[in-house]
């Protein structure tokens, strides 16, 4: 290490400084004894003593204390040698420079306390402090130091400070916020510590408000859970309303908080949570679909539809979660549960459904049709064939304007091509061959074409599709086949002669075909 005498500094102030930086006592005392004021700082404020309380030296601190210097000077910064220490968690000379007139109230009332928290300071630290704070000691903002604690996410503080008495805001009747604050932390051991601090002056509203909190963070400790629980959080508090714990964890998927929650009350579940629980699952594939088109689309741009989205694993969580309801109340006839084991893939599941009267053209809350679903995934070909033997109606069109036979166009798996047909099985079963999607008019051969399915456009032609209608923009089938392959034109020619000719003709001299 270099000393003093290794530089040559000849400005005393300046050498003095340096000596302390350096931590060389002997030229310390020896520029102390010249005279050199022990409170000499640099241009920043900085003197000897925040060098000294910030490296931990207690013998330079010692020293320097015994010379005059003083524990509260503060920097530009309002840094004091207590901030510094508390800072650079010196407990020893902390409790050196508090006991020899060092506070921790200065230059403000939080100025070491805040100083402690920004460091991350240890447990130690805080409880040196708050033994010399003033209770009535406030934040930048007129908090208290608990509630600045919480805020800073610091568990041995908000610990030390409960240990040590502190009320808090919590004194004033109807001051929620503190609890809500330490709830919204991602450390739980600040809520758990403050919930047993002040849980026997809670309401059961609160409590079951907090608990609803806790539920909605998604990852939340099941030791919080069980303490709300235990002060008697009631999990199915506004319920009616669609806001209570049990709905939250439905939505999620969280089997395990679930259990956690109706464990003691099973016959008050309400069947509501069979929606709450297709809300959410609806939300996660829609999210796993959203993902996986961002994911491709990084990739370059490209066709893409939400069936290629694969929503199995995600929804395992709300299988789990469904299985627990089961034991708990009977499965509802639900449309939206219908769809969500087609999503999942879970096949006895949907068999169960259909066998409790589930309907598959019921409009519910996701906005999808089964038998659609079923035609999109790539494993959805028992559960079509399922579907089309409970009657599902082959025409019903989506909320969104598709068609099931439109949908089995616009997919074009090879798995299903490669089958007896599902294109086919849909018009033996009555799929209409023109019925048009909703938003452009598209049928279902203008479709084939645009998708260069020729088995497909050949099937609608055989089961008697117009190839002169035309869609919203006025385009008939045959104006696709301008962009598509040639065989497309030989089989209308095939079928329709009038339409081969009309396409010989000029654009300038085309008429309407009747």
């Amino acid at each position: 290490m270099s000393t003093s005498e290794d530089v040559q500094i000849t400005e005393p102030s300046a050498a003095f400084l340096f000596s302390a930086e350096t931590g060389d006592l002997q030229a310390l005392k020896r520029w102390l004894d010249a005279g050199v004021l022990p409170d000499t700082y640099e241009d920043s404020g900085w003197t000897a003593l925040h060098t000294a309380a910030s490296q931990g030296n207690q013998v330079m601190v010692t020293m320097l204390l015994e010379a005059g210097a003083n524990p509260n000077a503060a920097c530009q910064d309002g840094w004091t040698p207590v901030c510094e220490a508390a800072k650079r968690q010196q407990v020893e000379v902390l409790e050196q420079l508090l006991e020899r007139g060092g506070r921790p109230d200065l230059p403000e009332p939080w100025s070491a306390f805040q100083a402690a928290l920004r460091a991350k300071a240890r447990a130690e630290v805080f409880r040196c402090l708050i033994a010399r704070l003033d209770r009535a000691v406030t934040g930048p903002r007129g908090e208290s130091l608990l509630r600045l604690s919480i805020a800073a996410g610091h568990p041995d503080a908000v610990q030390v400070l409960l240990e040590a008495g502190e009320q808090g805001p919590m004194q004033h009747a109807g001051d929620f916020e503190l609890l809500t604050l330490a709830g919204s932390q991602t450390k739980s051991a600040i809520f758990i510590a403050v919930l047993k601090h002040f849980q026997s002056r809670l309401a059961q509203e609160q409590l079951s408000r907090l608990l609803k909190l806790q539920c909605d963070k998604g990852v939340c400790d099941s030791e919080a859970i069980y303490l709300l629980l235990a002060a008697g959080a009631d999990p199915l508090w506004n319920h009616a309303g669609g806001s209570c714990a049990v709905q939250s964890a439905c939505a999620q998927g969280n089997a395990g908080l679930l259990r956690q929650l109706t464990h003691k009350r099973p016959s008050e579940i309400p069947p509501d949570a069979y929606v709450w629980l297709s809300q959410g699952a609806r939300a996660a594939v829609e999210q796993e679909e959203a993902r996986f088109s961002k994911s491709q689309w990084a990739q370059g741009p490209r066709a893409l539809h939400e069936w290629d989205a694969d929503p199995r694993e995600v929804l395992k969580h709300y299988l789990e979660c469904l299985d627990l309801l089961q034991t708990k109340i009977p499965l509802p006839a639900s449309t939206d549960l219908l769809l969500l084991s087609i999503a999942a893939d879970n096949f006895s599941l949907f068999q169960q459904l259909l066998a409790t009267g589930a309907d598959p053209d019921t409009k519910q809350s996701w906005d999808r049709r089964p038998l659609i679903e079923a035609i999109g995934y790539p494993w959805g070909s028992p559960y079509l064939y399922r579907l089309l033997v409970a009657g599902a109606d082959v025409n019903r069109t989506s909320p969104r304007g598709d068609t099931p036979l439109l949908t089995a166009i616009s997919v074009n798996r090879r798995s299903h091509r490669e089958e007896t047909g599902l294109i086919p099985r849909l018009l033996e079963s009555g799929a209409h061959p023109d019925l048009a999607s909703l938003d452009e008019g598209v049928t279902p051969l203008m479709l084939a074409i645009k998708r260069n399915h020729l088995d497909a456009a050949q099937w609608l032609l055989e089961a008697g599709a117009n190839p002169f209608l035309a869609d919203h923009s006025g385009s008939m089938a045959y104006h696709h086949t301008r962009i598509s392959s040639k065989k497309f034109r030989r089989l209308l020619e095939q079928q329709h002669q009038k339409v081969f000719l009309k396409m010989k003709m000029s654009s300038d001299s085309e008429q309407e075909i009747e």
